[in-house]
């Protein structure tokens, strides 16, 4: 009696050459009990997979596959197979009192002799196991309700084959994103809102050098701008009047329209004195009779400075005269007044040193 399979070359199709794109193969040799008992297998990394019979021909035994070799091969083989697996499941009911024809102890006798022989020759792998094994098992046969729960572990996932399209809404959470792996390419443009930024975490360094705030209100705390914090004007701006930034109480004197000093002195001839003044020192001296000397606490950066001074007298007096100029000081003269008792007072104008 005929094996219960045929050997198929691949490698050597029905014109000599390569068959895996076939889907036409045979024809077979042996005899079988019903259309669906014939099957076809590849061996691929030696393991055999099925491939469905589509149909064939009785008379020429040619087989038509669903699809060709090619689709499951990764590298051409010559192993393929047309196959009988015999069912098991009985094919003749014989009944109590039944007249038993010819016809139905052949398709029994058959059946046993079939499996028999395609256990005894293990044609599909079957003989050598005792569970069902791969090459019994038909392309997309095992669905999801075949798998046990938890039984697909990592190392049965091809690398990259979990694609976005197999991840459930809201399937990633933080713990599953590595640290650091969130980058720049990763964010939607207007993605990052403010409540997702850190209190004080947007530092110096992350602001643009020029800051466009037309069209936004600024608001300070109560306690104002500390000086630091903003650009403030320096001397030579306020000299030139070219401050671009704030100005402050230290800076203010150095503007040409702000007096850079200013004092009230009493004249009496036993013990002159300072009133009141600003950038002068409270001790005022009498170089000679009826001099009084002024000098500042901070120079003027030359003589070339401006000094306005008057007598407060309720008499007719004559102002007093300024002398001797120099960066740090001058003199008032108030010899032209007949009052003992007098009060002078005088501005300066200029640039500090």
């Amino acid at each position: 009696m005929p094996n219960s399979y045929t050997t198929i070359d691949l490698l050597a199709g029905s014109s000599g050459t390569n068959a895996v794109s076939q889907t036409v193969f045979g024809p077979f040799d042996f005899d079988y009990i019903n259309d669906a008992d014939v099957r076809f297998a590849v061996k691929v990394s030696s393991v055999w997979q099925t491939i469905g019979v589509a149909s064939f021909d009785a008379s020429t035994k040619l087989v038509t596959l669903a699809f060709a070799p090619s689709v499951l091969l990764a590298a051409h083989t010559d192993e393929a197979r047309i196959y009988r697996s015999t069912s098991l499941n009985p094919i003749v009911d014989f009944q109590s009192g039944s007249r038993i024809s010819e016809a139905d102890l052949d398709t029994a006798y058959r059946q046993a002799l079939f499996a028999a022989q395609e256990t005894a020759e293990d044609a599909p792998g079957s003989a050598s196991r005792s569970v069902q094994a791969t090459d019994d098992i038909g392309l997309f046969a095992v669905t999801a309700t075949r798998l046990d729960t938890d039984a697909v572990v990592t190392a049965k996932i091809k690398d990259a084959n979990v694609t976005a399209g197999k991840l459930a809404t809201d399937a990633v959470e933080t713990a599953k994103i590595k640290d650091l792996n969130v980058t720049t390419g990763k964010l939607a443009a207007d993605a990052v809102e403010t409540a997702k930024i850190d209190d004080g975490a947007v530092t110096a360094p992350k602001l643009a050098s020029t800051l466009d705030l037309s069209s936004k209100t600024l608001t300070f705390p109560s306690g104002g701008i500390v000086q630091g914090e903003v650009d403030m004007a320096i001397k030579t701006e306020m000299e030139g009047e070219s401050a671009a930034g704030i100005c402050v109480p230290a800076t203010l004197k150095h503007h040409p329209g702000v007096a850079s000093a200013w004092g009230v002195i009493t004249f009496d001839t036993s013990t002159p004195a300072l009133v009141a003044g600003y950038n002068v020192n409270g001790t005022v001296g009498e170089p000679v009779e009826d001099h009084r000397r002024i000098t500042f606490l901070n120079n003027m950066s030359s003589e070339n400075y401006v000094v306005v001074a008057s007598i407060e007298s309720g008499s007719n007096e004559y102002p007093p005269f300024v002398l001797n100029k120099s960066a740090s000081g001058f003199d008032l003269d108030a010899s032209q007044t007949d009052a003992s008792d007098i009060t002078m007072q005088f501005v300066v104008y200029g640039q500090l040193a």
